[in-house]
Order: C-alpha cells, then structure tokens, then sequence
C-alpha cells in the first residue's frame, strides 16, 4: 500500500507540471506517454483551437498472459549451480492517468503513471538448465510506472518523442510445490526477483486528428537500460537460515513499445480503444554473497519481459484558461 501512495503522490505531482507552465485546450491522450497530438480543440479545420493544457485521461486495459516475465541468473559454480531461470506468467489489470499540455505549436508535454493489479501465477524455476531439476512456485508480483515525455511536431503527421520512464518490477515466490525435482527445495524457501528501470523514451508517432476523431500511431525504443537488478533466494540445502542474493546494474539491455489509438470526442470528454506491446531486457554483471559472505564466483543477472495490454479510455477536459 505504501508504494500504492507514493504511485499516486507521483502522478499528481507530473500533472501539475503542465499546469505550472500553463496550458489549456483539448488534447485526447495516449497511455505510456500521452497522445498530445489526439482529439485536440478544434478551429474546425483540424487545428487547435490555441496553447492549452488537456484534458485529464484515465485508462483501463488488460493485460494477456503468454510466458511474459522471467528472471535468470547464471556463471560460475557456486555449490553446484550455475543456473538459475524463473519463467512465468504477468497478467492483470492496468489502471492508467495522463495529463498533458500544448507549450507551442510545435511542443508538447505529457506525464503518464500507471499501475499493474495482477493476476498472479505459478513459476517454473529451472537448476542447471534442468539438471539439477525444477521447481514451481506461487508468485505475487508488483508492476508500476511512470514517466513524462516532450513532443516536437505539428497536432497531425509525424513528431518526435524524447523522455523517461521509471519502471519498478517485483516479484515474491512462496510457497514451492511439495513434488518438485530439485533435490534441494525447502517447504519454507523464498525467493524475491526486483528491478528498478530507468528508461530513456525515444521515438515516433503519426496521428491523424478531425475535430471529432483521432487516430495515432506510436514507437520507441533505446539500446540501453539504466537501473538496478536484484535476485534473493533461500534453499533448503544452503540451510536453516541459507540465502543467496545477485545484485547488480544494468550494463547493456533493450526497449521497444508499439502503441495505437483510436479516440472519439464527445462535447468536453471523449472515449477510444487502445493496443500494447512493450519488451523489456536487461543484463547485469552481478554481485554475489551467500549466507551474508561474499562469493567470488562471476555471475550474470537479468530480465526479459513482454507484453500485450488492450482497453479502453475516458478524457474529461477542464479547459484551464492561462
């Protein structure tokens, strides 16, 4: 509940920021980083009506199942493994809100946050790439984020996108299954898998905007993840107490999110459909300790993740005059 409020403190604090440098008209969002370039007020031929903030959106999607999520682990031999994967599934629930703002002609800003209500699953951790065997767990998961972003182009055609993005991934497994083949498994293991992402948002879209409708079309991407990764698990034959934890920063990884829009303006507010997709990977050279000791054994830690998000969205425009 805690990191439920300091979300929600997040995402009132990014929507004052385009009240700050003032704006006001009508601007249908995307989700992720806003739709500046949607539904925007009208002169009637397609133009905003002048410099403005928009209106305030709020976003509703599901998010599919389909082997999305995994945290992997592997190097040297530390008493006897090598290996470590854990593969399953993130679905759920996203709520989403945006504010954004019209600053120029030519620029615009959005500040988006987003959290995951998930519908947890079970995870398969393999050992050795399965010769030391397997083991499943429940899994709980937290995911949320948010971000703000600068537009640089025309209401309709093609723009630019430059931001960032705060992404925090965490998952807890409790609870491994009784009948698994991993010699070691304890009843009462535990394992924590946490990433904190720091996401540069370069990109593009094209939208094409009626006084009435809209529809955009967006990409971005970076060769590159800043943040931190963090694995922790306690195995029944490390001991009583036994625990290894790989921590590490990212050094190289990948971002990529397409997202499409349809919005129908309807007097102050409007309604539209969206589509997800994002992948996510990282990788880290990590820092090893074992029972609280320090390991020398060199490891490498990461995280792959994919998903497809599809829902619906509602605008309300207050029309905030300078």
């Amino acid at each position: 509940m805690k990191r439920v409020a300091v979300l929600c403190v997040g995402i009132f604090v990014l929507a004052l920021v385009p009240a700050v440098v003032s704006a006001q008209g009508m601007l249908s969002g995307l989700p992720s980083f806003g739709g500046i370039f949607g539904s925007p007020a009208s002169s009637g031929c397609g133009e905003p009506a002048g410099l403005g903030l928009g209106p305030l959106v709020g976003y509703v999607g599901w998010m599919t199942q389909g082997r999305n999520t995994g945290f992997g682990a592997g190097g040297g031999v530390v008493r006897g493994i090598y290996q470590i994967d854990q593969d399953y599934d993130t679905s759920g629930l996203w709520l989403g809100a945006q504010q954004s703002a019209l600053l120029s002609d030519w620029l615009g800003f959005m500040a988006t946050g987003w959290y995951l209500f998930p519908s947890n699953t079970s995870s398969t951790e393999v050992y050795n790439n399965g010769v030391l065997g397997t083991r499943s767990w429940d899994t709980n998961s937290q995911w949320w984020f948010v971000d703000g972003a600068l537009v640089i182009g025309r209401w309709s055609g093609l723009s630019a996108i430059v931001g960032l993005r705060y992404d925090y991934y965490s998952t807890q497994f409790k609870d491994p299954a009784i009948f698994n083949t991993f010699a070691l498994s304890g009843i009462t293991d535990e394992a924590t898998a946490t990433s904190e992402g720091w996401i540069p948002l370069f990109g593009t879209q094209v939208a094409y905007t009626t006084p009435t409708t809209s529809l955009t079309v967006r990409a971005v991407g970076v060769p590159v993840l800043l943040g931190t990764v963090k694995y922790r698990e306690t195995i029944g034959g490390l001991g009583p107490l036994g625990s290894a934890e790989f921590s590490g920063t990212y050094k190289s990884g990948y971002f990529l999110e397409v997202f499409a829009e349809y919005t129908r303006v309807f007097g102050p507010g409007g309604m539209g459909i969206f589509g997800r997709w994002n992948t996510t990977h990282g990788t880290s050279d990590a820092d090893l300790s074992i029972d609280g000791l320090g390991a020398n054994a060199p490891f490498s830690l990461g995280i792959n993740r994919n998903s497809w998000t599809f829902g619906g969205s509602v605008s309300l425009n207050f029309n905030m005059p300078l």
